[in-house]
């Protein structure tokens, strides 16, 4: 019930869910592992390049909340590119997520004994 209501209804990946199943479940997995936010700033980051320099929606501030901005960006992007869009949003996340990892463990020597272990299992 704690990783439900903290990795899954406090950010709202729930409401990501009725859009992107696939989206929602990696940002939980990120979420679980760097905190959700980072998932959210990521998601945020991806759509505010694909957004055509503005045409399709505009761009929003990257701060790791997921409020309307973001879930509207999401839902005119999916409309507009469909499940090859999706995959490109789950491409971007995931490019993300292994920069991160690498630069945790930059940051920290002592963590580059992980980093293996974190892209091989939790970058798809």
């Amino acid at each position: 019930e704690i990783y439900r209501k903290r990795y899954w209804i406090q950010p709202k990946f729930n409401q990501i869910y009725l859009i992107s199943q696939s989206i929602a479940l990696m940002l939980t997995d990120i979420g679980i592992n760097m905190g959700p936010a980072t998932g959210v700033k990521f998601l945020q980051r991806a759509l505010n390049v694909l957004n055509n320099g503005g045409t399709a929606y505009p761009d929003m501030t990257v701060d790791g909340v997921l409020g309307v901005m973001t879930i509207t960006s999401l839902k005119k992007f999916l409309n507009l590119r469909g499940a090859l869009g999706e995959s490109v949003i789950i491409k971007l996340i995931n490019s993300q997520r292994a920069v991160r990892y690498m630069e945790i463990s930059e940051a920290s020597p002592k963590n580059e004994r992980f980093t293996y272990g974190w892209i091989a299992n939790r970058v798809e």
